[in-house]
């Protein structure tokens, strides 16, 4: 038997008897995250920016997610699955700019704000956010100016539904006011 072979051999006994444990690396846990539309994937994609805790990837993209996935029971069935959908469409975005290690943390930011409004859409957002309205503003606390953004982002698809008048007058008036 040639030496490589024996090496082989010797490795798969190895691993077939439990006699030693595969690590994953920690770019193969970036990749399950994102490939489960983990909101975690968000760190990973910081962790390659570096763009510090208060900026997109993990300021705003993780802790929205975070806030979604544990708001979720708040949202109707139709809201609850275009949380899923928009959470697996931004994720799987972000997965590329993850893979091709863009550090460009404006270029990062203006995507996933572009990458809002065409996933929102494509799950039917306007479908769902009247039934959803008080659930769905309620993630946005107006924290930050990434936030800010984002309501106003929201404000204009409402607005574009054409679905501003069946909301609640308290709403309405938030987004007059945005």
């Amino acid at each position: 038997m040639k030496p490589i072979a024996l090496v082989l051999c010797g490795l798969v006994m190895l691993f077939h008897h439990g006699n030693a444990q595969f690590q994953p690396t920690f770019e193969s846990v970036c990749l399950k995250r994102a490939a489960q539309s983990d909101c975690k994937f968000y760190y990973c994609l910081e962790s390659i920016a570096q763009c510090g805790t208060s900026t997109y990837p993990v300021g705003f993209g993780y802790r929205t997610c975070h806030l979604y996935v544990s708001s979720y029971s708040k949202f109707n069935r139709e809201g609850q699955q275009l949380i899923s959908c928009a959470r697996q469409c931004l994720i799987q975005g972000f997965r590329q700019l993850y893979s091709d290690r863009e550090k460009n943390c404006e270029l990062i930011r203006r995507f996933g704000f572009d990458a809002h409004e065409r996933c929102l859409t494509k799950c039917g957002f306007c479908s769902a956010i009247v039934a959803n309205a008080e659930a769905f503003w309620s993630v946005y606390k107006m924290r930050d100016a990434n936030t800010r953004e984002a309501a106003k982002q929201a404000a204009r698809m409402i607005r574009q539904c054409g679905v501003l008048e069946q909301l609640p007058a308290q709403l309405q008036q938030v987004i007059a006011n945005l």
